[in-house]
């Protein structure tokens, strides 16, 4: 054992190590299990504390005030909606069926479109499998697989039942029944494209009528009380031309598609043609 005089000679004895961190980290791990408790813990209504009283009444009167704007907004579209046709005229009323019956060919178009872009898409190369198959002479292999690649394999296997007539005659029958699905309905909205503006325009110029007659049987010199009238009969044209103008856009987007489409059904018939002459040995 070692003396004071030796503990002095060799230096003071080593302290132990702080565990203050070791401390701290307890005392942060036991302050975080009471608040997981108290966020967890039921209080009796005698018990609850005023700030979880007030929370929960800010709540429901917040959620309160959104059912009322709720209601209050549908209830101001539905005034608005009613005042707009009833000032319109008798004319809003042929214009709200065109924009209805827009509505409804945009959406079924859109959905056949894109159905035909993803069955293509879906097809991957199939359709080359098909011409090898046919320049092979492999016909009733060819029509199985084309049956299963898409809208122009489709039109490759309508074609080959009617290989008979000739084939390129079968293919352009063929090719002009898939376009001509695809052109379904599509005349619709050209007819609201041009009529909309035009019943606009007529409901504006019998409004003005109206107001004129009217201002012959009352006799006034106000202008206000015509241009009141004027302005009101303007809404028809505004109306005319707001659907116009929507209607526009997807009947442009529609008939770019339709171009695209009518250019891969050409291709894809004479690839066709060309294979089958091979297959059946006619080929230059």
């Amino acid at each position: 054992m070692k003396t004071d005089a030796e503990s002095i000679r060799f230096g003071r004895r080593k302290k132990r190590p702080r565990q203050t961190g070791v401390h701290l980290r307890a005392g942060f791990e036991l302050y975080s299990r009471i608040l997981r408790l108290r966020e967890r813990t039921v209080f009796t209504n005698s018990h609850v504390p005023d700030i979880i009283i007030r929370n929960d009444q800010q709540l429901r009167n917040g959620t309160h005030i959104m059912h009322q704007f709720y209601i209050a907004s549908l209830s101001s579209l539905s005034e608005n909606f009613s005042s707009v046709m009833s000032r319109g005229g008798p004319v809003m009323w042929p214009l709200l069926l065109c924009s209805a019956a827009a509505l409804a060919v945009v959406a079924e178009r859109a959905f056949v479109f894109a159905m035909c872009a993803y069955r293509d898409a879906k097809a991957g190369d199939k359709l080359e499998e098909v011409f090898e198959l046919t320049a092979r002479g492999d016909f009733a292999a060819a029509v199985k697989l084309a049956e299963t690649a898409g809208p122009m394999g489709e039109v490759i296997a309508e074609a080959a039942a009617k290989a008979e007539s000739g084939i390129n005659d079968a293919l352009e029958s063929a090719g002009n029944d898939f376009i001509a699905n695809l052109r379904r309905h599509m005349p619709l909205l050209d007819t609201v494209i041009t009529l909309s503006p035009m019943l606009g325009i007529l409901g504006t110029v019998t409004g003005i009528i109206g107001s004129f007659n009217l201002l012959d049987l009352t006799g006034t010199s106000d202008p206000a009380a015509i241009s009141g009238g004027i302005a009101e009969a303007l809404i028809t044209t505004a109306a005319g031309l707001a659907i116009a103008i929507a209607v526009l856009v997807p009947f442009n987007y529609f008939r770019a598609k339709l171009s695209d489409w009518a250019s891969k059904t050409d291709r894809t018939a004479r690839r066709f043609a060309a294979a089958y002459m091979k297959g059946t040995g006619n080929a230059d």
